[in-house]
């Protein structure tokens, strides 16, 4: 790719980096860390430093230094260098061995260390390298906790390529059976959107579940089709489709970018107990803005650039020419952006030379020369700039000071050095699993969507190795079956054939013009409206009744909604027993209650005929999916007035009214918020009236009620 001048410029520049590295390493005992810088976490300023010795991860640890170092050293032959790098080595395994580190993570935990030391070993011809990556690949462990992070920073979507190319550095087969369990992992702890699939991250501050390679749909699409790479799954090729579709639903064409869904301003003041105690405090004096404002990065870890790089990856690996497209219009982007930017950030993961991958990379594919010969003009202009041994590369960390870590700083700015000059080094952004496109390429696989069935599951196939679903076949049952298993069920019984479903299913493809983008969860809802209205005018009302409940979940699952918006109106809300009765309540806008006119949550655990006995549902949606159930009648009319607000007096008062007219009768099902209003029917009145305030105090702590008039500022 590079001429003799460039070649020698950009190799110079490299070793301007690696001497800075000598220089600045704490060597102690065969072992070698550096001073960074990292936001403090005590203080309510974001922007306040604290230095640190460096700890192990690949990120900003003295494993990625290790990295850079060693292949710097393989490149040169000069052997200083490859003493550094195996001092850094060594303290990253120790350090994670001693701590009993864990953590799956590429970038924040073993993975990344044991991927260094396989890395080092495979390229220096030096056992000890090889036998430490093995050791540590034996520590490793997928999440146990609840909501842990599923990301290619922190969690499974990152480990999957570094575990199977680990796998083929060292032949240790355990790196391989990790990979598999990741994916597992991810597919079950997907959530299932009408739009494709998503994953949540445990942290706040995101409107949505997240776009994005670092922590959002992007990651665990790229971590998947790793493994759909080596194994065939069409299961794992499903998901990741189905996770690239949710993104397209977050896709601007005006900006070229896809929405990046934190709101950062509110996340940062998360951060400790002082600025969450201020948050609090904003919410409910009033004073607390928020922007809303769509906003968009173009980053490795967030935007374009990350994105455009896992749409590359799937061209690769499926050869649809969509991925492609999609790259192109990301790379355009990106360019744009790193131009207009010129001498700001030069790291991996928001920099220049994390944004030159994509452009090089789709330019290469297309043979593209111009645009390569411009982005290789910004990389000279860099080095210009900043590449003298007088000169600072500016960093990803805090104002850009000085960084010498591997993403956000020098050590990843030389090896993208060293990539360009030697295009065969891998990449540390998108990491392969060591498949070769000549083996991946599955142009003639058919669609992991197409030939869905909706009437029976199709069992995992014998001997797959997987303990999930292990076809698209079977994933798409699941992902229908998510919004719509009681209407298909109901409908069955009711004489509905899953044929009728299946030719409806058919002409929703057509209606949406056979859009590709039209996914099998908005083709099922479309087959059950035209059902629903093509239906004899006798059957219409039943079948428009079965199918009201999984209706009402998926419009509300369709609907704009702000997790964040949630959140805070929950933590700014003041405690039950601080209330002003004159405060009105409100359902939130996650929660809705649909009236059926026939029991058809108890026809289905087996009644000859479904009763025509109206029955009351309630509907949530929450980041982990939308649910529903069930509820008493006067559960129902208590929620049902909830609609528009009103004081917990004038509920009281209605539900009162109720008990005493008789409106309440003894259904068998119930909730716990309000099951026991069932048997108070007979009370006294002050006993009645309390046992309705009581219940509205379960439903405003449990989050079914929330504070009109608390909340944050628009």
């Amino acid at each position: 790719m590079l001429d003799t001048t460039r070649r020698s410029t950009y190799s110079a520049a490299a070793r301007v980096i690696a001497q800075r590295l000598a220089m600045s390493a704490q060597v102690s005992g065969g072992r070698a860390t550096w001073e960074i810088e990292i936001a403090d976490p005590d203080s309510p300023n974001i922007d306040d430093p604290r230095t640190i010795l460096a700890r192990s991860d690949l990120y900003q640890g003295t494993s990625g230094i290790g990295l850079f170092l060693g292949e710097y050293g393989v490149y040169t032959g000069d052997t200083a260098f490859n003493s550094l790098a195996e001092a850094a080595l060594r303290h990253a395994a120790d350090d994670v061995r001693y701590r009993a580190v864990s953590n799956i993570g590429f970038y924040s935990g073993v993975t990344g260390v044991a991927y260094a030391c396989a890395r080092y070993g495979k390229t220096s011809g030096r056992d000890e390298f090889t036998q430490r990556a093995i050791d540590l690949v034996g520590q490793l462990q997928l999440p146990e906790e609840p909501g842990a992070p599923f990301d290619v920073i922190g969690g499974p979507a990152g480990a999957i390529g570094p575990l199977l190319e680990i796998a083929n550095y060292t032949g240790d087969a355990r790196a391989t059976v990790l990979a598999r369990k990741c994916a597992e992992y991810l597919m079950a702890a997907a959530v299932w959107e009408p739009d494709g699939v998503s994953w949540g991250m445990p942290y706040p501050g995101n409107i949505r579940h997240l776009t994005g390679l670092a922590h959002g749909a992007s990651g665990a699409a790229y971590g998947l089709l790793e493994m759909y790479a080596v194994t065939g799954n069409t299961a794992c090729r499903y998901y990741a489709e189905q996770a690239f579709h949710y993104e397209r639903s977050a896709y601007s064409g005006v900006h070229g970018n896809w929405c990046d869904f934190r709101d950062i301003a509110i996340g940062q003041r998360f951060r400790n107990e002082e600025t969450r105690a201020d948050l609090v405090h904003s919410i409910r004096n009033g004073s607390l803005k928020r922007d809303s404002t769509p906003h968009f990065m173009v980053a490795w870890c967030h935007g374009a650039s990350g994105i455009g790089l896992t749409r590359l990856r799937a061209y690769d690996i499926l050869g649809d020419d969509q991925y492609l497209e999609e790259a192109t219009r990301a790379a355009q982007t990106t360019d744009e952006y790193s131009t207009a930017n010129a001498g700001a950030s030069c790291a991996l993961c928001h920099g220049l030379l994390g944004n030159v991958e994509l452009v090089l990379g789709v330019a290469t594919r297309s043979g593209d020369a111009a645009t390569t010969e411009h982005t290789l003009c910004q990389i000279d202009a860099a080095i210009e700039r900043h590449g003298g041994s007088q000169e600072r590369w500016p960093s990803g960390n805090i104002h850009g000071r000085p960084d010498l870590s591997l993403m956000l700083g020098e050590a990843g700015i030389g090896y993208a050095l060293l990539r360009c000059i030697e295009p065969s080094l891998p990449s540390v952004l998108l990491t392969n699993g060591g498949s070769s496109l000549a083996s991946t390429r599955a142009s003639s696989t058919p669609s992991a969507t197409a030939g869905t069935r909706l009437n029976t599951p199709n069992p995992p196939s014998a001997g797959c190795g997987f303990d999930v679903s292990c076809d698209a076949a079977s994933a798409g049952y699941a992902h229908v079956a998510a919004f719509f298993s009681s209407t298909v069920r109901t409908f069955a019984r009711l004489g509905v054939s899953c044929d009728s479903l299946t030719e409806a299913r058919t002409e929703g493809q057509r209606v949406d013009n056979a859009s590709r983008n039209f996914g099998p969860v908005a083709r099922m809802h479309e087959a059950i409206m035209r059902i629903c209205r093509l239906a004899p005018t006798t059957a219409r009302d039943q079948l428009c009744d079965a199918a009201r409940v999984d209706l009402e979940r998926y419009a509300l699952a369709i609907a704009s909604f702000d997790f964040l918006d949630e959140l805070l109106q929950d933590i700014g809300s003041p405690q039950w027993e601080d209330l002003d009765r004159s405060i009105k309540l409100q359902l939130p806008t996650s929660v809705s209650v649909v009236l059926t006119q026939w029991d058809w949550h108890n026809w289905a655990t087996g009644s000859a005929e479904p009763a025509r006995r109206m029955q009351w549902h309630l509907i949530r949606r929450t980041p982990r999916g939308v649910s529903s159930r069930p509820v008493t009648r006067l559960a129902g009319t208590m929620l049902n007035l909830l609609r528009t607000p009103h004081t917990p007096g004038e509920i009281e008062h209605s539900a009162v009214d109720a008990v005493q007219s008789g409106a309440v009768d003894s259904g068998s099902a119930s909730l716990p918020v309000t099951a026991v209003l069932e048997s108070i029917v007979r009370k006294p009145l002050q006993e009645v009236r309390k046992a309705v305030s009581d219940q509205l105090e379960v439903a405003y702590r449990s989050g079914l009620l929330a504070v009109t008039h608390t909340g944050p500022g628009k």
